[in-house]
């Protein structure tokens, strides 16, 4: 989870490729408990993600949340706990405090 949000997007582990068509029962079920595997990453990945959304909200002062709320878009972000759509508003944000600043 780290890695995605540091890199700005999700990663997720590699899919399992499919087993060969003379696979055996046995490869097939090998083949099946890897996709059960691969789908639980993945949901371990969107939750994660969603976790890290709900921490750097907590980290947010309570002004920068007000700020933040009046952005159009950020009853999206917050229902989809979209923890790189935060991440934008929040550089966004301080970007144009950043500017407001230096024009006094």
């Amino acid at each position: 989870v780290a890695e995605s949000v540091l890199g700005g997007a999700p990663i997720y582990p590699p899919k399992p490729s499919d087993p060969p068509a003379e696979a055996s029962r046995t490869d097939e079920e090998i083949w099946k408990r890897e996709v059960a595997r691969y789908v639980n990453a993945r949901a371990d990945v969107d939750k994660g993600l969603k976790l890290a959304y709900t921490l750097m909200w907590g980290q947010c002062t309570q002004r920068l949340r007000d700020k933040l709320e009046t952005r159009s878009n950020f009853t999206v972000v917050s229902a989809a706990k979209d923890i790189f759509a935060l991440d934008d508003l929040v550089r966004m944000q301080a970007h144009e405090t950043m500017d407001t600043r230096r024009k006094k």
